[in-house]
């Protein structure tokens, strides 16, 4: 699934005069990323749009700005939980802990742990990978990696006026996740206002074991 969004963005930065102002629409993440730092904004089509939409269904579980709760949540970040995470980020925010009632611990820059609710979590079905939002920060796991960022200076404060969506591409070692942040009015994704595509790749053999990137996209009609 997350081959498709990876295509996607090598799609969108192949046909840029089609769909944005210049190649600043596909940036490496770095703390403090503002919109400023985008030159243009990625289109995809209703259509496209869809078909991520069918396929990160099935993948959130949990979404309290929507009232929306599956069954398995408990279960699943029980077993998140369950797992240390050997490979991380040092730039950024590590998954340390989550409890199966979604209290989550996020350790940063100087060992420092935050502790949160979990207001968002999405997993693939093979609980390989996952996502969550505490607040402002995203964080993702795969196998034994994690990583993490602050969303806010993007995003802002107010979270619950965008969808968020998981898609996974995984491979025997590592893979890639990527999290969509569409903004939304009443309930239903708005077109032609910008979003946030959030990239996360684990490297483990690699010398930087996380490779992190954003887009900036819209839905258009």
């Amino acid at each position: 699934m997350l081959r498709r969004a990876r295509i996607l963005l090598s799609a969108l930065l192949a046909l840029a005069p089609l769909g944005c102002a210049g190649s600043q629409a596909y940036v490496e993440w770095r703390p403090g990323l503002s919109p400023m730092d985008f030159d243009g904004t990625f289109e995809i089509s209703l259509d496209e749009f869809d078909g991520y939409v069918d396929r990160a269904q099935g993948n959130t579980l949990l979404d309290r700005a929507h009232g929306e709760s599956q069954a398995a949540v408990a279960t699943a970040m029980a077993e998140l939980g369950a797992r240390s995470s050997a490979v991380v980020d040092p730039r950024g925010y590590w998954i340390v802990s989550l409890t199966a009632d979604g209290v989550v611990g996020l350790q940063g820059d100087g060992g420092k742990v935050i502790s949160g609710t979990v207001d968002w979590f999405a997993t693939t079905p093979d609980r390989r990978a996952a996502a969550l939002l505490t607040g402002t920060k995203l964080a993702v796991t795969i196998d034994q990696a994690s990583a993490g960022v602050d969303i806010g200076s993007l995003l802002g404060t107010g979270l619950s006026g965008y969808r968020f969506m998981l898609l996974a591409d995984l491979l025997d070692a590592g893979g890639e996740l990527s999290v969509f942040a569409l903004p939304e009015m009443g309930g239903v994704v708005s077109a032609y206002e910008p979003g946030f595509l959030f990239s996360f790749r684990s490297q483990p053999s690699a010398n930087q074991r996380w490779d992190i990137t954003v887009a900036r996209v819209s839905i258009s009609m």
